[in-house]
């Protein structure tokens, strides 16, 4: 009697995790179709914090409908540009798997210089404007034969003393990569690594109700600290000076609505010291603000958001995408005639 209640209960757990395995290959098998994210390894060249497995492809559907693969450095491009004129760095905004390759800023630019620059973008996803910062020794060092132009994406202006010295002295906290162990493996499995971002995103706050509350600080009300912007941008004087290269920044402002339905900014005093600061020590800067407003009064069109998400919210969409590249481009031009 025993040995068969037994038996029983071990046929029972068989066929729960036959289940679960069957479960998870079948949502696996849908979620290829609907987002693939490839292992990140550590990057052995050193100029960002780890990249994507080489020559791996990539699909997205959360935020706008793409897919594409990467090159054979780990980059989103379509192929490796040795010497490349001018070089894109920034977080996931400029690595743009939110778009097709020809509706990104790397793409479009690629296309407009093309015979006359060879353009290459390592903007790969967490590396905000600290870490792209950090790593613009790192990027010299490589590309030291060919460098005119690296162009730095950001869509904060607000710096601060404390993270401006982890730039400067190499320490910007590292993303880890899981390229082998169990981890590793249970990264290839799309279900697994679907759900594990899904909680990491914020999911699991959600269910366990320890959201963390809205801030009620204002931009106007933040304290502007006038030593981290002299720093950074002191710091990036010595990079040009050193380098023989010119750093282009932009800056993508997040778009919001009043209660009129009118397009809205919030500039506050940080934008003024970073402009400020930019123009003191020769650093060129493109704010895009103007630019995101004009398109929105004349054609009705937002830089970020997709229908797949939320309207003016998240990543640069296409339209974000085009008018960053004409300006850019616009701006090397004007400074090369």
């Amino acid at each position: 009697m025993v040995k068969s209640k037994f038996k029983s209960t071990i046929l029972y757990l068989i066929k729960i995790l036959v289940a679960g395995l069957v479960a998870v290959a079948i949502l696996s098998l849908m979620l290829f179709f609907v987002s693939i994210t490839p292992i990140h390894l550590d990057n052995p060249k050193g100029n960002t914090d780890y990249v994507w497995l080489p020559d791996s492809i990539w699909v997205n559907t959360t935020e706008g409908i793409s897919f594409g693969r990467v090159d054979s450095d780990g980059f989103n491009n379509e192929k490796v540009i040795v010497d490349p004129d001018i070089l894109l760095v920034g977080s996931s905004h400029m690595e743009a798997k939110n778009v097709f390759y020809s509706q990104s800023v790397s793409g479009i630019l690629s296309k407009d210089f093309e015979g006359i620059y060879s353009v290459y973008n390592v903007g790969i996803s967490g590396h905000h404007f600290y870490k792209a910062c950090q790593y613009l020794p790192d990027n010299l060092e490589l590309y030291k034969n060919s460098l005119k132009y690296i162009v730095v994406e950001t869509s904060d202006v607000d710096l601060t003393l404390d993270k401006v010295e982890e730039t400067l002295s190499h320490t910007v906290e590292k993303t880890p990569s899981y390229a082998v162990g169990l981890i590793a493996k249970l990264q290839k499995i799309p279900f697994i690594y679907g759900f594990y971002k899904q909680m990491d995103g914020g999911l699991l706050d959600i269910l366990l109700d320890r959201q963390k509350p809205v801030s009620s600080t204002s931009v106007e009300d933040k304290t502007v600290d006038l030593v981290a912007f002299e720093k950074m941008f002191e710091y990036l004087q010595n990079i040009e000076k050193d380098g023989g290269v010119e750093i282009i920044i932009f800056y993508h402002p997040t778009e919001k609505f009043d209660e009129n339905g009118n397009i809205v900014f919030d500039s506050g005093e940080s934008l003024k010291a970073f402009d400020n600061a930019a123009k003191k020590y020769g650093i060129d800067f493109i704010d895009m603000t103007l630019r995101f407003e004009k398109t929105y009064d004349e054609i009705h069109k937002l830089p970020h958001g997709f229908v797949t998400g939320e309207a003016g919210k998240g990543h640069l969409n296409p339209t974000g995408h085009k008018i960053i590249a004409d300006e850019i481009y616009r701006f090397i031009t004007e400074k090369d005639s």
